[in-house]
């Protein structure tokens, strides 16, 4: 077996990949194809671990985000005869329908694919496929041609070509899966958008696959157990492609949406083998889902690998839960930021970071939990702007007072906040107070400290900010930039440094010996205070790395903290 896209590596075919040419004998990846991996996991003392058989099959097809593969063993087989056939039919339903006979061919074929004539008249001129009409391709063993002849006349079609070499079979298993789609969208006047599909209705009930969608045009491959096929239509819009769904799976055709990031194959094993293996969210973590649903929803829970604490039910949480239990908030905002940056960064900053540590503290034997971020908080600054939903001090405080008083009724005894707003830090520093009060917590607050360019090359470098980089900066540009680039707009990039500030001494933001009141329309920025130019996601990823290590290491002084330590 090897990919359709065949100058591919074998390292992203199986890190990426779910199966290709030869998955008709031989089914996907992760069906005997891998017989052993070779990993290397982002712990503190990385090694090569091998592993092999069922074990390997958990770093399979998730992009490497439980470990970096470094070496790969796979199965082979005797060469055979490879022959690549072209054939031609008045109607697509004529190829549909032999999909299934073709699949059963002696020797079992390599690949057999079909398309409509409106996408065959898309796909390559070498191919020589008669303008008008319906497109089958094949790799067939050499002893299996005059039965495939036999089949394709008796179905009313004619065999164009039969040509031998694997500059011929290469090129017809560039020409399946997924590359009849990507030439029909070159092609075509309008967008079309696809949908990977897999279910008997492919052959079965082709008119109402087709249906699902205006305009809808499927693909078909032959496949070991089912047809797959990519289902093209033109594209609406998001709701569009959704909606058939659930029209789709009511017909039993089972779907898989290629316009998604993260990984799908197995996705809570993928959560669970991360845990140990990249306790730091390090690898890929723009394909990782860092959240879902627990793996297992066992009766003991020491075991688990969850650290999300609303995805245990309230008995787990009795018996789960100690007095050592450190309870993690993260609290952001949902805020102008310019025309650069989205409503939900400092939510964005405080929930993707959090999960990251929350995860390095386990990884180093911390009983530590986190709850689901708190978006609306104190963001009045921003009450000018649409889309700025915030609460006024009263309201944020009484809030944290009903979260403290519902966790000192569970046995924990620990609430650190981890804060990615400016604004909320003095609440939390009363709320610290008020809490500890009265309910007897142990409270802590933790913020999401980013970089303020300073100009200096040797440094962290950046533009220089003069200190003002406090909201949709130069760091927090860079850090959004490394958890969500697809929210990032860099052709909106705006320098907002306000000289009547850069030239103070005295008066300033926090930190500075004077602070003053303000309103982020005081500036004549539209709202926004920093440099994003030049921000970049590396320069993001670092400081996030940062934080993230500062922040395990805060949470492991936080577990045996002792304010009266020492003190007889």
């Amino acid at each position: 077996m090897y990919p359709s896209t065949a100058q591919s590596t074998i390292g992203g075919f199986v890190a990426g990949g779910s199966g290709g040419t030869g998955s008709i004998a031989n089914g996907l990846l992760h069906q005997g194809f891998v017989l052993a991996v070779e990993v290397v996991h982002a712990l503190p003392e990385p090694t090569v671990v091998r592993v092999e058989g069922a074990d390997a099959v958990p770093y399979l097809h998730n992009y490497g985000t439980a470990g970096i593969i470094t070496a790969v063993r796979v199965a082979t087989e005797p060469a055979q005869p490879w022959r690549a056939l072209l054939a031609s039919f008045p109607t697509y339903e004529q190829v549909v329908g032999l999909m299934r006979p073709l699949a059963s061919l002696t020797p079992t074929p390599r690949l057999v694919s079909g398309d409509r004539a409106e996408i065959a008249a898309c796909l390559p001129a070498d191919l020589a496929i008669p303008a008008g009409r319906a497109s089958l391709r094949a790799i067939l063993d050499e002893a299996s041609i005059e039965d495939a002849t036999a089949l394709i006349e008796a179905a009313g079609g004619t065999v164009d070509r039969v040509l031998e070499g694997a500059q011929h079979t290469v090129k017809l298993s560039m020409n399946s899966y997924n590359h009849p789609i990507e030439w029909l969208q070159k092609s075509a006047a309008e967008p079309y958008f696809h949908v990977e599909v897999l279910g008997d209705a492919l052959v079965d009930d082709l008119a109402a696959v087709q249906a699902v969608y205006p305009g809808g045009m499927l693909h078909i491959e032959a496949q070991r157990d089912r047809p797959i096929g990519m289902l093209a239509a033109p594209y609406v819009s998001p709701a569009q492609v959704l909606e058939g769904f659930d029209r789709l799976a009511a017909l039993g055709v089972r779907t898989h949406n290629p316009h998604q990031w993260a990984v799908d194959f197995e996705p809570e094993r993928t959560t669970a083998l991360a845990a140990t293996t990249d306790p730091l969210g390090l690898l890929n973590p723009g394909k990782a889902r860092r959240r879902g649903p627990r793996a297992h929803r066992d009766a003991d829970v020491s075991g688990s690998v969850t650290r999300e604490l609303a995805e245990l039910s309230g008995p787990e949480v009795a018996r789960t839960l100690t007095a050592d239990s450190i309870v993690v908030l993260p609290v952001g905002a949902v805020e102008h930021h310019g025309e650069h940056l989205p409503l939900a960064t400092d939510l964005i900053m405080a929930d993707l970071l959090s999960q990251r540590i929350v995860a390095g503290a386990a990884a180093i034997g911390l009983d530590v939990w986190r709850l689901p971020p708190l978006a609306y908080t104190k963001s009045d600054e921003h009450a000018w702007a649409p889309g700025t939903f915030w609460m006024g001090a009263t309201e944020f405080l009484a809030t944290l007072d009903a979260i403290g008083r519902s966790l000192a009724a569970t046995p924990a005894r620990t609430l650190v906040f981890f804060n990615g707003h400016g604004g909320n830090v003095a609440p939390l520093g009363i709320a610290l107070r008020d809490l500890r009060r009265a309910y007897g917590l142990r409270t802590f607050a933790m913020s999401v400290a980013v970089p303020s360019g300073d100009g200096d090359p040797d440094g962290e470098g950046g533009p220089n900010e003069h200190g003002l980089g406090i909201h949709g900066g130069w760091g927090e540009t860079s850090l959004l930039m490394h958890l969500r680039p697809d929210l990032v707009h860099p052709d909106r990039f705006v320098r907002a440094i306000p000289p009547a500030l850069a030239a103070r001494d005295q008066v300033g933001f926090a930190g500075a010996p004077v602070q003053f009141g303000w309103l982020s329309d005081d500036f004549g920025y539209g709202g926004i205070l920093g440099d994003p130019t030049g921000a970049d996601a590396t320069i993001g990823e670092r400081v996030a790395t940062g934080i993230v290590k500062r922040s395990v290491a805060a949470l492991a002084e936080i577990a045996v903290f002792d304010p009266a330590g020492g003190v007889s």
